[in-house]
């Protein structure tokens, strides 16, 4: 089964993280530090990403291999 990430599911999407983060209530540079694994996601915002991209937010917030 493939694994998605959360850079990887909002570049599918042609998605700016600054409008991903406008779309679920947070800052761009909270998404950005979501995307880098440099923070930890609250429940809150998991579930908004969930909702949005229609993937598992256990997969969108697992490391994964980023294609260029």
């Amino acid at each position: 089964m493939k694994r998605y990430n959360l850079i990887q599911a909002r570049k599918q999407a042609n998605i700016s993280t600054r409008k991903l983060a406008d779309i679920i209530g947070v800052s761009s540079g909270m998404i950005t530090q979501l995307e880098n694994c440099r923070c930890k996601c609250s429940i809150d915002v998991a579930f908004k990403l969930e909702r949005f991209f229609g993937i598992p937010a256990s997969e969108l917030l697992a490391e994964g291999d980023e294609k260029k």
